[in-house]
């Protein structure tokens, strides 16, 4: 890979990473459609492990927060 077409992909990453809400920090993803769970109106529960319900498509998943980044446990 170039370092022109390299430099292309993470100046696209950070412009579309810009969008969101500057204040926050986290950010999870919907395993089935992409939305950002998180800052959307997604329905969530919290106990050892937070589960998101996604308000695009459904799709179930639950999340750990524990660690420094989130980590998808269920919901493939």
């Amino acid at each position: 890979m170039s370092k022109k077409s390299l430099r292309g992909m993470v100046d696209w990453l950070c412009g579309w990473l810009a969008k969101y809400n500057n204040k926050q920090k986290t950010y999870c993803w919907c395993p089935g459609c992409g939305l950002e769970l998180c800052d959307s109106l997604s329905w969530y529960s919290e106990s050892d492990l937070v589960r998101y319900r996604c308000i695009k498509c459904g799709h179930e998943s639950a999340w750990l927060f524990d660690a420094p980044v989130p980590i998808l446990v269920t919901g493939k």
